[in-house]
């Protein structure tokens, strides 16, 4: 083939090529008698008129023509890119934007290979433009979204997790590590099923099972999570699946979502309905008791009464008297549960009776347990029954000592405090106001999570078989309700326990809680009353 055929062949094939190409000399000082290694002279294809609106003949006429189109937020970067490759001969590759005639940007890719002359210098490339504007948009799109994801991700104020599908936290978010304890590089590569509680730590399996085969493409479970520092928090985890793109693995989204003081809502919840439902059956039974116990007390009595005061048989009706009399006690306690015990409400002043009962109780807990009090001066007034509220000062300083075996401190502390409406929705049943704190502390064992949630239930213990009834803190749980007050328990095992009780102040004056004078015995006759109860049914 003539080489004139040659070169015809190849120039078609050149200007063909759906790209723009071009022969372009690098250094105004070339030789005239220089030969391209294809055609012998410079040249751009027609194709640059159409992508850039440029002839051929403008772009090789005006040297500095490719400079001045290249977009000026690319233009310091390719002239440090070229000066970067200095007289390098070689392949080279740019990607920027070129502006057309009509302004309008256009990205290309620009490969091409630099000649060197004969002492080394580079002075003459052929190369070719290629029209990357579709790519660079996808790519600026995908940009985009994957900042916009970042953005949601980061700011998302749930817990969040990109997990792989072995388990192991690939990226998390600042609400999680806030959440947790832990900081991203700690997270990092962990498995996040192995931070969940060991109780928790299998649910959810076969949920995850279903996602990864493809019959679900999320689900839902609540599970316990631990936290760096111990605590324990529960958590609602939404777990996504997410296929990666074109040759990624998938990975799942997991969400966790604090749900700690939900759970601690319902759980109060659940105990007030509980101890609602105990007390109305404590209320019907004990109604139904007194009955037998009245009837088992009278005819003791009648026995008794109708005996010789050397019949042997005297002290065994006694034993049945006195148990009944116990008896009668235990069910005076259950009326407190029941909130159903008859109140001589009166309006008072706690201080006082603190200050009555301080030296009794310091007695009652002898002298390896120091008692404090804390009594605010303007201690704001209360209504309620003196003898009640004594006793469930008292039930609650019997509790502490047998808290503290070997000794320690306990504060009874009064103030006047202010419920607001954030308080009132973190403890159920609780109306924002005015009320009257009086608060029991002490240093003893402490308490866990588990027996917090049963301590107010009637009989309920922690103490050995035979040392208590358990109507301690249910009767305090009753007399405080039927108060028309509230009361809440804070421990931790080894931390000490302290109750508080707060109850509704009032502005009324205070009632004489002084003595009544002695009166003169009453006359007595040989009348007789029948007193006769009827049954509520």
């Amino acid at each position: 083939m003539p080489i004139s055929e040659g070169k015809r062949l190849c120039r078609n094939l050149w200007d063909q090529i759906p790209a723009v190409t071009y022969t372009q000399r690098l250094r105004e000082d070339a030789r005239a008698n220089y030969v391209s290694p294809l055609f012998e002279e410079m040249l751009v294809s027609p194709l640059i008129e159409e992508v850039f609106g440029f002839t051929s003949a403008e772009w090789l006429s005006d040297p500095g023509l490719w400079f001045r189109q290249i977009h000026s937020d690319d233009r310091e970067r390719v002239a440090a890119e070229l000066r970067a490759r200095g007289d390098r001969a070689g392949v080279f590759e740019h990607e920027y934007r070129l502006l057309a005639r009509n302004g309008r940007a256009v990205w290309v890719c620009d490969k091409g290979v630099v000649f060197r002359d004969e002492v080394g210098k580079s002075w003459f490339a052929e190369g070719i433009l290629w029209d990357i504007s579709r790519r660079k948009r996808a790519e600026l799109t995908l940009q985009r979204n994957e900042a916009k994801f970042r953005f949601i991700f980061e700011k998302l104020a749930v817990g969040s997790a990109l997990v792989d599908m072995q388990g192991r936290i690939m990226e998390s978010n600042q609400a999680l590590h806030e959440m947790l304890g832990y900081s991203s590089m700690e997270l990092s590569r962990r498995i996040l099923a192995e931070l969940a509680h060991p109780d928790d730590a299998m649910a959810g399996t076969h949920l995850y099972r279903e996602l990864v085969t493809g019959q679900s493409d999320h689900y839902r479970v609540e599970k316990r999570f631990m936290r760096k520092d111990g605590g324990l928090i529960w958590a609602h985890l939404n777990v996504s699946l997410v296929q990666g793109a074109e040759g990624d693995p998938p990975f799942t989204i997991q969400m966790l979502e604090d749900i700690t003081e939900r759970k601690r809502l319902e759980s109060q919840l659940l105990q007030s309905q509980e101890m609602e439902t105990v007390g109305r059956l404590a209320g019907e039974i004990t109604h139904d008791l007194n009955n037998l116990l009245t009837i088992v007390r009278g005819y003791s009595d009648l026995s008794l009464a109708a005996l010789q005061e050397d019949d042997p048989v005297i002290g065994n009706i006694e034993e049945i008297k006195r148990a009944t009399e116990r008896a009668s006690e235990l069910t005076h306690q259950l009326l407190a549960v029941s909130c159903r015990q008859i109140l001589d409400m009166k309006v008072l002043n706690l201080n006082t009776l603190v200050r009555n009962l301080e030296k009794m109780l310091r007695r009652l807990l002898g002298e390896d347990i120091e008692l404090n009090t804390l009594l605010a001066e303007d201690l704001g007034t209360v209504k309620g029954d003196v003898g009640r509220i004594e006793q469930m000062i008292l039930n609650l300083v019997v509790n502490a000592k047998d808290a503290m075996p070997t000794g320690g401190k306990l504060v009874i502390e009064t103030a006047n405090v202010e419920l607001d409406a954030a308080y009132a929705r973190s403890h159920v049943g609780v109306i924002p106001g005015r009320y009257v704190k009086i608060a029991v502390g002490d240093t003893g064992y402490g308490m866990t999570s588990d027996v917090m949630e049963k301590i107010f239930e009637p009989f309920f213990t922690t103490k050995e078989k035979g040392k208590g009834t358990g109507l301690g803190l249910s009767t305090v749980y009753g007399l405080v309700n039927q108060s028309g007050g509230h009361i809440w328990v804070y421990s931790e095992p080894g931390q000490g326990t302290t109750f508080k009780i707060h109850l509704p102040r009032v502005d009324n004056e205070l009632d004489d809680l002084s003595s009544p004078e002695e009166t003169r015995p009453l006359s007595q006759g040989h009348e007789t009353v029948l007193l006769v109860e009827m049954s509520r049914r």
